[in-house]
C-alpha cells in the first residue's frame, strides 16, 4: 500500500508541478515580451505569493476537515482555468492581477499535497521526507523551465497556455483515481459555538509556533524560498539582458539550478545527522551568502553558472533540513502545513517586490547582493537566541 502511493503521488506531483513550472517560467517570458521592466517582473511573481499567502493557512485548516484530495482536484481546475485566461492578456498589469488570483489556486493544490504526504511521513520513513519537495522541484524548477524553454522556441504563448492548461487537468485524473481519504484523518466537526471554536484554532497555532523548532524552520524556509523565488526570476533578466543569452539557453541556467535544488533535496539525507539542527542552518546560510555573493559579481557565463549551482545546492540542503524538522512537529498536519506554507508564501511575496524595486534602481545583480545582509541577520539572530535559550536553561 506504501509503495503504491508513493508511486501514484509522486507521479502526480511530477505532473502537476511541471504544468505549473511551465505556466511560472513561461509567464516570466511573457511579460517580458509585453515589455514589462524589473518592477513588474517582481510584482508578478510576489503577488502570486501574495494569493498564497492569503488563503493557505485557511485553506490548510479546511483540509483537516474536508480532506486534502477534494482540495486538491479544485486547485488544479482553477489554475486550468485561469491558464487559459492569460489568453487574453495584452498587457504586464493584467499579468500582475492574474497572478495574484493564480496564487490562490496553487495554495489549494500544495497544501493538499503537502498535508498528504506528511500525513504518511510515519508509514514511508522519514529518510524519504525530501520526496514531497525534490518531485515538486523536479517538475517545478528543473523539467517546467526546460519544456517551457523548448516550447517558447517552437510555439506561440497562446499554444503554449493551452497546453498547459489541458495538462493541468489531466494530472488530476490519476489523482482521482489513486488517492483515497482515509476516515481516521478528518476531525469530527463538533458542535460548538463558532467563537469556542476560533478559540481553540488560534491556541493550536501558538502551540505550534511556540516550538522553537518550528520557528527556526518556518523562517529558513520562508528566506530559503524566497531567495529561490527571486533567483528564478531575476536570473532571467541577468542571463537575457547582462550577458545577451536567449531565452532558452536563459531557462538552461534556470533548470541546471533546478537539477542541483532537486539532487541535495532528494539525496542530501546523508549529509543530515542527529544532534543539533542549528549549525546545519547556519551552514546553509553560509553556503546561501557565497552563491549570492558569485551572482553579484558574476562577468561571465562561467560565473553565472557556478553561482547558480552554489546557491541552488545551498538552497536545497536547506529545504531538506526545515522540511525534516517540521514532519516531527506535532499537531494537525493540515494547520502545521498551513503555519510552515504561510513564512514561504510570505517570502514568495516581499523579497521579489523588493527584488524588482531594488533591481530597476541599480540592475539585476544588486538584487542578489541586496539578499546577503538578510540571510546575516537572521543567521546571527538564530544563534543569539539558541545561545540564550541554553544560558536561560542551565
Amino acid at each position: 500500500m506504501n509503495g503504491s502511493f508513493i508511486f501514484w503521488f509522486l507521479v502526480v506531483n511530477i505532473a502537476s508541478s511541471t504544468s505549473r513550472g511551465v505556466s511560472l517560467f513561461v509567464i516570466n517570458l511573457y511579460a517580458i515580451h509585453l515589455g514589462a521592466n524589473a518592477a513588474e517582473l517582481g510584482l508578478i511573481r510576489g503577488l502570486t505569493g501574495f494569493g498564497i499567502l492569503l488563503s493557505v493557512l485557511p485553506v490548510g485548516c479546511l483540509v483537516d476537515h474536508f480532506g486534502a484530495k477534494r482540495f486538491y482536484l479544485l486547485g488544479e481546475l482553477g489554475g486550468a482555468l485561469l491558464t487559459v485566461s492569460l489568453l487574453f492578456t495584452v498587457h504586464p498589469a493584467e499579468l500582475i492581477l492574474r497572478s495574484a488570483i493564480m496564487g490562490i489556486s496553487m495554495a489549494f493544490r500544495f497544501t493538499a499535497l503537502q498535508a498528504m504526504f506528511l500525513g504518511e511521513m510515519s508509514r514511508i520513513g522519514s529518510h524519504k521526507a525530501g520526496w514531497y519537495r525534490g518531485s515538486t522541484l523536479l517538475g517545478a524548477v528543473f523539467l517546467g523551465p526546460l519544456l517551457g524553454g523548448y516550447l517558447v522556441r517552437c510555439s506561440s504563448y497562446q499554444t503554449i497556455f493551452l497546453v498547459t492548461s489541458a495538462c493541468m487537468l489531466l494530472s488530476a485524473i490519476p489523482a482521482m483515481l489513486h488517492f483515497h481519504e482515509r476516515r481516521q484523518e478528518r476531525p469530527k466537526v463538533l458542535r460548538i459555538p463558532t467563537s469556542e471554536r476560533l478559540a481553540g484554532f488560534w491556541r493550536q497555532l501558538r502551540e505550534i509556533m511556540g516550538n522553537r523548532t518550528m520557528l527556526h524552520a518556518t523562517i529558513a524556509e520562508g528566506l530559503s524560498s524566497a531567495c529561490y523565488a527571486t533567483f528564478s526570476v531575476f536570473v532571467l533578466a541577468l542571463a537575457m539582458d547582462r550577458f545577451k543569452l536567449p531565452a532558452h539557453m536563459a531557462g538552461n541556467v534556470v533548470s541546471a539550478g533546478g537539477a542541483a535544488f532537486i539532487a541535495m533535496v532528494m539525496f542530501g539525507g546523508i549529509l543530515l545527522r542527529t544532534g543539533n539542527y542549528l549549525p546545519r542552518l547556519l551552514g546553509c546560510f553560509g553556503g546561501v551568502i557565497a552563491g549570492l555573493l558569485l551572482l553579484a559579481s558574476a562577468t561571465s557565463t562561467f560565473c553565472l553558472l557556478a553561482g547558480t549551482m552554489v546557491l541552488c545546492l545551498s538552497l536545497g540542503l536547506l529545504t531538506l533540513v526545515t522540511f525534516t524538522l517540521v514532519s516531527r512537529v506535532e499537531g494537525q498536519k493540515g494547520r502545521v502545513v498551513g503555519v510552515y506554507a504561510t513564512s514561504t508564501s510570505l517570502g514568495h511575496t516581499v523579497v521579489p517586490i523588493l527584488g524588482g524595486v531594488v533591481g530597476k534602481l541599480f540592475g539585476p545583480q544588486t538584487v542578489f547582493l541586496s539578499l546577503v545582509p538578510v540571510f546575516l541577520l537572521f543567521g546571527v539572530g538564530m544563534y543569539l537566541t539558541d545561545h540564550y535559550q541554553e544560558v536561560l536553561d542551565e
